[in-house]
């Protein structure tokens, strides 16, 4: 086995395994891993519920998806892959809405363009949780890095998830409270999956949209897919130069939020998730807990001992978050990097929701 197959260089952090194209995040690996994840599901599902795998808008990213979804078929199981790039909380809500066996999502989210990683989603619509990637980890020993036979191939197939999670957002938001308002809105994809998605919500909601880099660069502009500091530049300029209502970003795989005022500041998430705190309890009535990240800002402690709400800190990373929404009934969790997920929705962040959030609460 060559060096860069080397199963000692895969290593799964709190959002899955990623590495640098072509050097260790290889073909081989991606064989690899895809057969120490089927290992896993053959312990904890049946070959009668399908496996969902997307992916990002990264060089070879549907080359990557599209080898383990043979390798997927190989071994007998139902393959669903997404006809376009797509953002991972879709493909998460899919992977539960679609009684799944969970999905496999090829992305490296906001890492530079050379990168790119794969992650597990279980059929609960979240990060997998510590024991489930330990496993994976464990059956990565031994694991063959062979290509594909290339029996089986009928059992692959091609969906489309924006329809059932586009129904399912609306049904999170008051859209007619937002088309009254006739917002003004800049948006900017950053190159990323949410195109298609948050703009056409944006349109839906009868807002003015204005949209730029809105097509699939795998360089990603020269810049980060990272929706703040200089990768935000040109909408802040944007918003200011139009005054505009609003301006909204996404990371590369859309689970991130980026928001500019009117004014043309950056908002910071720990402001984003204060705001989305009140305007969840005071404008739309509802309660749970708050939870954050040990890293995210402690006034959100402050605001659920103000309105009677639990509060609950948890290590860094939103698996930790999305752990507690499954435990208990969350009203918000969140991150200080721009992550955050809420009441009714799925125990994964999502930045489309997160920014049509904060469009509802100005509206």
């Amino acid at each position: 086995m060559s060096a860069v197959s080397s199963s000692k260089q895969i290593k799964f952090g709190t959002d899955g395994w990623r590495g640098i194209i072509a050097d260790d995040f290889t073909f081989a690996n991606v064989r690899k891993v895809t057969r120490a994840i089927a290992r896993y599901l053959e312990t904890a599902y049946s070959q009668d519920r399908p496996v969902l795998i997307s992916y990002d808008t990264r060089f070879l990213a549907d080359q990557f998806a599209q080898t383990a979804a043979e390798v997927l078929a190989d071994l007998g199981w139902t393959v669903k892959i997404v006809d376009r790039d797509c953002p991972t909380p879709v493909i998460a809500y899919n992977a539960r809405h679609l009684n799944s066996a969970g999905a496999l999502m090829f992305t490296a989210s906001h890492n530079p363009a050379p990168y790119c990683g794969i992650k597990y989603i279980p059929d609960y619509a979240g990060p997998a949780t510590t024991e489930i990637t330990d496993v994976i980890v464990a059956n990565i020993e031994g694991a063959s890095d062979a290509p594909a036979s290339g029996k089986n191939t009928d059992k692959i197939s091609i969906f489309d998830p924006k329809p059932d999670y586009l129904e399912f957002i609306y049904s999170l938001l008051d859209v007619e409270r937002i088309r009254r308002a006739n917002l003004k809105v800049k948006y900017d994809a950053l190159y990323s999956t949410s195109r298609g998605y948050l703009d056409e919500v944006l349109n839906y909601c009868g807002c003015e949209t204005e949209s730029f880099h809105t097509y699939r660069d795998v360089l990603f502009g020269g810049g980060m897919p990272e929706p703040k500091g200089e990768q935000l530049t040109e909408l802040v300029e944007a918003v200011k130069r139009s005054g505009a209502d609003i301006g909204l970003a996404t990371d590369g795989d859309s689970d991130r939020f980026g928001i500019v005022d009117e004014q043309g500041n950056m908002l910071t998430p720990n402001t984003v998730l204060l705001l989305l705190a009140r305007h969840l309890v005071k404008n739309k009535g509802k309660s749970g807990a708050i939870v954050r990240t040990v890293a995210t800002t402690h006034l959100l402690d402050h605001f659920a001992a103000k309105y009677g709400l639990p509060a609950y800190e948890t290590a860094v990373g939103f698996k930790y978050v999305g752990e507690k929404m499954r435990e208990t009934s969350v009203l918000i969790g969140g991150e200080e990097s721009g992550g955050l997920s809420v009441i009714g929705h799925i125990p994964e962040k999502d930045g489309v929701l997160a920014d049509m959030l904060v469009v509802e609460a100005i509206a």
